[in-house]
């Protein structure tokens, strides 16, 4: 591809010569004569040789296309040159490649007129960034990229739980696999859990274990068991490890690393205490009933309801307590209305809790609550109690008369 300035084809700067060269003429011999106009006419003309192009069909003359070089600087985890380091510059297609020298540059010159090209830097990680050429100005880029030695490198490359959907109190075994994805053998590798969540601990194994020696893409497992606390949180937990070996050339490694492991749990509303106030209700009262309401279970509560049946004495049968935390109380409140005819003796009212777990799971529990409706006590004495005070009023007055008569008892 060539760049630069098109050249006039032979036809058209002949014509254009012509006519220059005849504008000169006649100008001169105006000038010679002293007319004024001449210089309007001259201009005249060269606007008419400037129109050419479009009057002809002539092409239009073809400006250069701006470029600028791009500049790729790449450094390893040292911040020392990195040579060798193969760079691609992409835009759909590949534009130009190359491979970074002893300073660790690559340069190329690229179309500057606002286009937009992938930079890729690779020696077997990829590091991409995208960069814009405008304006004919030179642009820098400058990568960090690991540099890659022969080395072992084990790698926990899956793990197995049993039972898979973990609760608080589940003893838990784990199936480990450790996988050699280094380009040399590991020697004398060992696995050490160095870290546990709060109520996560190993059970009946070791926190050590010995994996051996690992050829290159070989694999060893192991199975380590833990037990999760009743107290344990829901969610998400990281078990860290370290990985420590040797390679066949002498060197040590270590790393650390961690894998999850997830506690699931299930929320428990129960009617805890069932309140109402006052304690004995009469015909005519107004009270209140009070539902102590607790989460036994080991995950959060949430859209907490508590509908009540056979609730002719309340004045409503439904009520939201929310979302119960783990472990935690909530009172429900229904107002209490006995009406002056109502039936005394026990009411049975059915009181049903709904509920649901975070992920949407519906759950239930249903209680039978008795409340009681007595007749008040009467401060008036009975008929029995009136009969017998009469009568030992009698006889004490006849006792008084039969004194003053003198008679003797």
């Amino acid at each position: 591809m060539m760049f630069g300035t098109e050249l006039a084809s032979p036809k058209r700067a002949n014509h254009s010569a012509y006519i220059l060269y005849a504008c000169a003429s006649y100008e001169r011999n105006m000038l010679g004569q002293g007319v004024v106009r001449v210089r309007t006419i001259v201009v005249v003309l060269v606007m008419l040789v400037s129109m050419s192009s479009i009057l002809f069909g002539l092409p239009a003359p073809v400006h250069a296309q701006s470029r600028a070089f791009l500049r790729v600087h790449v450094v390893d985890q040292n911040a020392r040159d990195y040579e060798n380091v193969t760079v691609e510059v992409w835009r759909a297609v590949l534009v130009d490649s190359g491979k970074t020298d002893t300073d660790g540059l690559w340069q190329t010159r690229l179309d500057a007129d606002g286009r937009e090209y992938d930079v890729k830097v690779f020696n077997g990680n990829t590091i991409t960034k995208i960069v814009q050429m405008m304006n004919a100005k030179d642009v820098y880029l400058e990568f960090s990229l690991e540099r890659l030695a022969p080395a072992p490198r084990l790698v926990v490359s899956n793990v197995d739980y049993s039972p898979s959907e973990i609760t608080p109190g589940d003893i838990v075994n784990m199936s480990i696999t450790i996988t050699n994805m280094g380009t040399l053998n590991a020697n004398a590798s060992l696995l050490t859990f160095i870290a546990f969540p709060t109520h996560i601990t190993m059970f009946q194994t070791g926190t050590t274990f010995n994996l051996g020696a690992l050829d290159i893409n070989a694999t060893v497992d192991l199975t380590a068991r833990v037990l999760v606390d009743l107290s344990a949180t829901t969610g998400p937990h990281l078990l860290q490890y370290e990985m420590s070996y040797t390679s066949d050339t002498g060197y040590s490694y270590e790393y650390e690393g961690a894998f999850g492991i997830f506690v699931g749990g299930f929320p428990e509303v129960k009617i805890h205490n069932v309140i109402v106030d006052p304690s004995t209700l009469n015909r005519g009262t107004d009270g209140v009933l009070t539902l102590e309401l607790i989460n036994a279970g080991t995950e959060v509560a949430d859209g907490v309801t508590v509908r009540i049946q056979g609730a002719e004495i309340l004045t409503s049968t439904t009520g939201y307590a929310g979302r119960i935390e783990r472990d935690n109380v909530v009172d429900v409140v229904f107002g209490i209305h006995v009406y002056k005819y109502e039936n005394l003796g026990t009411h049975l009212l059915n009181a049903t809790v709904t509920y649901m777990d975070p992920k949407g799971n519906s759950f239930a529990e249903s209680k039978l609550l008795e409340i009681d409706v007595v007749a008040p006590v009467s401060l008036l004495p009975t008929y029995d109690l009136s009969l017998g005070l009469v009568s030992v009023a009698l006889a004490i007055v006849a006792i008084l008369s039969l004194k003053r008569l003198g008679v003797k008892l």
